[in-house]
């Protein structure tokens, strides 16, 4: 058992990441869960999707802490050093090396197809109103899955038969090169990511915002870019011609696969958390129409609204999910274009909100 003193940079540097991305993914999880909790509302598949996915998230760091520290006798964390070891535990720790590997990358499609799922089933409940729309959402499901199911059957079979991966080191003329394999998980998986992040900028340019506003929602929803930007990278440690076996980073490649699972399964979920922001921004309206109203009363005319309408709350169409059902807007009056714009956050039960006008004369 290596000691934690004793490892490798690149060892040290996965462990960290996994630890830092566990604990912030958790973090946002449960706020997820709270907000729904807030809004007594019970979690829908999208929550549970997502929850699925740090469970699975889980399992991927953990066969990642038992190498590093079961495993490994010397806290190494790079293929190639542990093949080469002079050593004569060299051949068994590169062994259990490539078996990790083997097993993480099967951990990692899967993982970020959840998340996928996660995040579409979100849009469905957001945007599934127009056929286009449902369409869409339908489409990108299936390419998640048919993505996942091809990839998950090449990694397995990438040697024939599948123990040559360890035995020869993937050098076998029977396997897959392992570079060529991850770059062709990776390049598809960042379109599909991009595909993905482009179908809510159909959906937010039919609501009833203005400009700034249309560009304030999809920022949020826009946030998920940081995942294809941890993709990118991934795809330098893999392929670094003209050697690229030789060149082949893994430790590198493990941890940005580790950031962006945790990135993804965090972007994920601040759309979800908009009722938060809401709320902080209710309770300072609430200050300011107060202050207001006192100094009305030296105003020789004055007209105030009281409470915010939909159209005055970006952040009153992310978060909620009965929204689509819901025909009162924010203040209470009939939504005029249902199929136009989709009022996102529902009222709390046995809870009604009121717009009223008050004039004061001097």
């Amino acid at each position: 058992m290596a000691a934690f003193s004793e490892l490798s940079s690149g060892a040290l540097q996965n462990f960290s990441g996994c630890v830092a991305m566990l604990v912030i993914a958790i973090f946002f999880i449960a706020l997820r869960f709270y907000v729904r909790s807030a809004l007594r509302q019970p979690p829908y598949l999208t929550d549970w999707l997502c929850l699925v996915s740090y469970l699975v998230f889980v399992a991927y760091a953990a066969v990642i802490f038992n190498h590093i520290f079961n495993v490994s006798k010397t806290g190494a964390f790079e293929g190639s050093g542990v093949v080469s070891g002079s050593s004569e535990l060299g051949g068994a720790e590169a062994k259990a090396f490539m078996k990790m590997g083997f097993t993480i990358e099967l951990l990692f499609t899967l993982d970020i197809t959840v998340v996928k799922l996660s995040i579409l089933s979100f849009y469905w409940t957001l945007f599934g109103v127009e056929k286009i729309q449902k369409k869409i959402i339908w489409t990108s499901t299936a390419i998640c899955l048919v993505w996942w199911i091809v990839f998950t059957f090449l990694i397995i079979f990438q040697c024939r038969p599948i123990n040559y991966l360890w035995d020869t080191f993937g050098q076998a003329n029977t396997c897959i090169s392992t570079p060529k394999l991850l770059l062709a998980v990776e390049l598809t998986n960042l379109f599909i990511d991009i595909g993905i992040l482009l179908i809510p900028v159909y959906a937010v340019r039919h609501l009833r915002l203005d400009r700034n506003r249309k560009f304030s929602l999809l920022g949020i929803f826009l946030l998920g870019a940081a995942v294809c930007v941890t993709s990118v990278v991934r795809v330098t440690a893999i392929w670094n011609p003209p050697n690229v076996m030789a060149n082949f980073q893994f430790a590198k490649t493990v941890l940005c696969s580790t950031l962006q699972l945790g990135m993804a399964i965090i972007c994920g979920c601040v759309p979800t958390l908009g009722p938060l922001f809401t709320s902080a921004g209710t309770r300072a309206r609430s200050w300011y129409d107060s202050a207001i109203t006192r100094h009305a009363a030296t105003s020789s005319s004055y007209k105030m609204t009281d409470g915010p309408t939909g159209l005055d709350r970006p952040w009153a169409n992310v978060g909620g999910s009965q929204y689509r059902n819901t025909t009162r807007s924010w203040a209470g009056r009939e939504d005029e274009s249902s199929d136009s714009m989709h009022h996102l956050d529902p009222l709390p039960p046995s809870k009604i909100r009121v717009q009223r006008s008050i004039e004061i004369s001097k």
